[in-house]
């Protein structure tokens, strides 16, 4: 048997969703993925506070959390690789060359897949008002109130 329109939506741990179904739940601190280290987690930290202003309607969803993971992962690869670069510098002598740092390289693929994720997601300011998020509605889970009886009920088509 379907189940009725009044049925509870159940999140993964069996309790009732607030937010209609389990995927429309906004991205919080407490998903953060546990493989991540300190870094990755103030990444994290910094996405959801962008992606989901106290005042705003949430724009990150759980859904969104594989695409919030490759954020944080590209965002600790290109401060690595920027910090290498302040160390070494952009250009290194090599013998009797001069060769560009690969850690610029790195950094570079970085930014360019950074700037894709940021469109995707809503974070560049050109693709916020395109990514429209409607406010979470909560599940009524109280019967619904019969309809009020009809006035005309009782009256005859004459004719």
């Amino acid at each position: 048997m379907p189940p009725s329109k009044r049925s509870k939506v159940r999140g993964s741990s069996g309790s009732v969703g607030a937010f209609g179904s389990p995927g429309s739940r906004p991205l919080t601190l407490e998903d953060v993925p546990d493989r991540f280290g300190d870094a990755g987690r103030r990444e994290w930290g910094y996405l959801v506070a962008e992606g989901n202003p106290p005042d705003q309607p949430a724009k990150l969803l759980i859904t969104d959390r594989a695409l919030a993971e490759h954020w944080c992962d590209l965002r600790v690869d290109y401060l690595a690789a920027r910090a290498r670069i302040t160390e070494m510098n952009l250009v290194l002598k090599k013998g009797d060359e001069l060769v560009a740092n690969k850690y610029f390289d790195i950094a570079h693929r970085c930014q360019q897949q950074l700037r894709l994720l940021a469109v995707e997601m809503g974070l560049s300011p050109a693709s916020r008002p395109r990514v429209h998020r409607p406010p979470a509605t909560v599940v009524n889970t109280e019967p619904s109130t019969p309809p009020p009886p009809d006035p005309f009920a009782g009256l005859r088509l004459v004719g």
